[in-house]
């Protein structure tokens, strides 16, 4: 089963909130989706995509996807991107990317962060009580960043699904501090 998740944490504490929302899903077979409250997939059938890649993917440490609006090269689709506000724009490009790139991923070698993370209960199981030392004093920031380089380093993949793209807001108008 697939769970689909948009973690908050009133008191800003991120890893605290996937923990939570990780403990609902008991079988360490599903999967959780988790996407930030600044997120949208463009398809309505975003689900079965995510599906279709876990079955075809089973291995998968953590899924990620493309983005319009992010810091980390391996997920930004383009630099172009980044400044189109017209969502028109970037659903021309989710729905190209979903025709020529279906099914296809890319292998990514360093931390991603996370507006959108696929991951596996029992992995969860395996990482969060080190995810929970390293994170002891963090609140919002490093929890995706800690999660995906502590998954490179025990050997797990990460893998960008190359067919979808993700609106992310990203301080758009407010701009990076």
């Amino acid at each position: 089963m697939v769970w689909f998740f948009t973690p908050y944490s009133f008191e800003g504490r991120l890893f605290d909130a996937y923990n939570q929302y990780m403990s609902l899903i008991k079988d360490p077979d599903d999967w959780a989706v988790f996407t930030d409250g600044d997120t949208l997939f463009f398809h309505s059938d975003f689900g079965h995509t995510v599906r279709d890649y876990i079955e075809k993917y089973p291995d998968t440490g953590i899924f990620t996807c493309y983005t319009n609006r992010i810091g980390t090269k391996s997920q930004l689709y383009d630099d172009k991107l980044k400044e189109i506000d017209s969502i028109k724009y970037n659903f021309l490009i989710a729905d190209y990317l979903r025709r020529e790139k279906e099914g296809g991923i890319t292998q990514v070698n360093s931390p991603v962060s996370g507006f959108l993370m696929i991951i596996k209960r029992k992995t969860w199981d395996l990482i969060k009580n080190e995810l929970k030392l390293i994170l002891k004093n963090k609140r919002l920031l490093d929890v995706d960043y800690a999660i995906s380089s502590i998954l490179i380093e025990k050997g797990y993949s990460i893998r960008r699904m190359d067919a979808v793209l993700m609106f992310h807001y990203y301080r758009f108008v407010e701009g990076s501090p």
